[in-house]
């Protein structure tokens, strides 16, 4: 194979080369070495044309990064690549260092403007879980303690819920008054009974002319005992989520000001609406 052809014959690979990063120089020397096995500077220089100072500069900067070789012993000095299987690979290690710099910097500029969460999250399964978690929260209760649940669950807690009125705590709950229609654990004279002062938010859908809608109420309705938050000035909230099938209680307790502050301004603007039952 002739000079040009050579050079002509490399272009693609030494492009390919610099699509991945490699410098020009680089990348014609790492191709010519492949095609030519073992060279020395001065045939490197010829099939390149890269300048002979650059051509050493270069083989430096290559074998530094292990993907030649010099072979020991040979004068004048001669070069290898290594094979296309080890140069690949070492490429893709590099990308991979590359791609992890990349990831944890990326991570770190996202936590600069990311909302903190500061505090702690502990999901709970069962009637004993739900009973420790409560029982905890409502100890902690200082003025206010503000609900949306069904009162067959509020009742577990019918002592605590009488210390915290001897103690002068201020009861709210809160619900929707179609779901009084459908479930009776929702009666507003339970709450009233446990000493909350219990208000309704009428939502504005006719339950009569509308029957999907009646009926999405009534499966609510179906796990209403199951789903619910609880929310303590102190800042913790206790929220249920039903299970399916709703055989027991589930949910999550949070313990932080940031969260109980949202919780408590989204109850607020309900309150805005509501009425006392």
């Amino acid at each position: 194979m002739s000079s040009n052809d050579l050079k002509k014959g490399i272009i693609p690979t030494v492009e390919a080369f610099m699509e991945l990063g490699f410098k020009q120089y680089e990348s014609q020397i790492l191709a010519i070495l492949t095609a030519l096995g073992t060279s020395t500077v001065k045939d490197i220089h010829k099939y390149t044309d890269v300048p002979l100072p650059k051509v050493y500069q270069t083989l430096e900067s290559l074998e530094r990064d292990n993907f030649i070789k010099q072979h020991s012993k040979t004068r004048p000095a001669q070069f290898t690549a290594y094979s296309p299987d080890i140069i690949i690979r070492r490429i893709q290690e590099d990308h991979r260092d590359r791609e992890e710099k990349l990831r944890v910097g990326l991570n770190n500029l996202s936590e600069l403007t990311a909302p903190t969460f500061v505090g702690e999250i502990s999901p709970f399964t069962g009637i004993n879980a739900l009973h420790r978690i409560v029982r905890g929260l409502l100890l902690n209760v200082k003025k206010e303690l503000s609900v949306a649940m069904s009162a067959k669950t509020l009742s577990l807690f019918q002592d605590e819920i009488n210390d915290l009125k001897e103690r002068g705590v201020y009861l709210r709950s809160l619900a929707f008054s179609q779901l009084s229609l459908v479930a009776p654990s929702m009666k507003p004279e339970l709450y009233k009974d446990l000493g909350f002062d219990h208000y309704q938010v009428d939502v504005p859908i006719s339950m009569k002319p509308n029957l999907r809608f009646f009926n999405i109420v009534k499966q609510i309705g179906n796990i209403i005992d199951f789903l619910g938050i609880m929310i303590s000035d102190n800042g913790e909230v206790a929220i249920l989520l039903p299970l399916f099938p709703h055989e027991t209680y589930f949910g999550i307790w949070i313990h932080s000001k940031i969260i109980i502050n949202r919780q408590l301004a989204a109850y607020n603007e309900l309150f805005k609406i509501a009425k006392k039952a």
